[in-house]
Parts: C-alpha cells; structure tokens; sequence
C-alpha cells in the first residue's frame, strides 16, 4: 500500500514514511492510494471478531507484510487494545433507547483520544 499527499497526488511512499513524516513534503496530510473494497461476507466474519483481532484485519489492509509481518502486527493490535484498556470489549456499545453508543473512556487516559 502506497500514501499519497492530499496536496499532491504525485507524492508517493510507503507506510513508515507516512507514520515517521506526519505531514507530507507540500504540507498536505498523507492518505491511501486506493481504498480496499470490504465486501458483506467480510464484514460478517467480522462482526464476530475480538477488537484486536478486526484491528489487524482492518490495519492489515494498509500495511504491507514487507514493511510489518502478520506475527508483529498482531502483537502490536494485542499490545495496544488488550493491554491499555480496562473493558474486555475494548470499546463496549451501549443501547440506549433505540440508539447506540461507544464508550470511549476505557483507555489508560480515560479519553477516546486512546483509540488514535
């Protein structure tokens, strides 16, 4: 998976880059190429996952095994969502009436800043 700039379409580079740099060169921010199409069958198999393993899922989409292999990924998933969060959900759902709401308060700060 390659990141552009939102400035400039012609700036290109990996994953790490992205991560290290912030911004891009022009000041803009770094985005996806592309957008991996997620079909339903994948969302269902989903929908029953543990929250670090859909993180890997999702995050495997945009980072290459060159740059992170699955067994690091998955243990920075782990590390970061089993590890820091005091809720076994990691981010319980809660139904309230006929709407639903996220607790984002369960991180090691206690602010939903601990998802980013």
């Amino acid at each position: 998976m390659k990141y552009t700039s939102t400035r400039n379409s012609s700036v290109l580079c990996s994953f790490e880059d992205a991560i290290c740099s912030g911004y891009a060169p022009d000041g803009g921010l770094f985005v996806p190429c592309s957008l991996p199409l997620i079909n339903p069958c994948k969302l269902k198999l989903w929908s029953s996952m543990s929250f670090p393993d859909l993180a890997f899922q999702v995050m495997r989409m945009f980072i290459s095994t060159d740059e992170i292999p699955d067994g690091s990924l998955r243990k920075i998933c782990h590390d970061s969502f089993v590890n820091g969060f005091d809720h076994k959900d990691v981010i319980p759902l809660k139904k309230i009436g006929s709407s639903y709401i996220v607790e984002l308060f369960h991180g090691p700060t206690f602010c939903f800043k601990d998802l980013g």
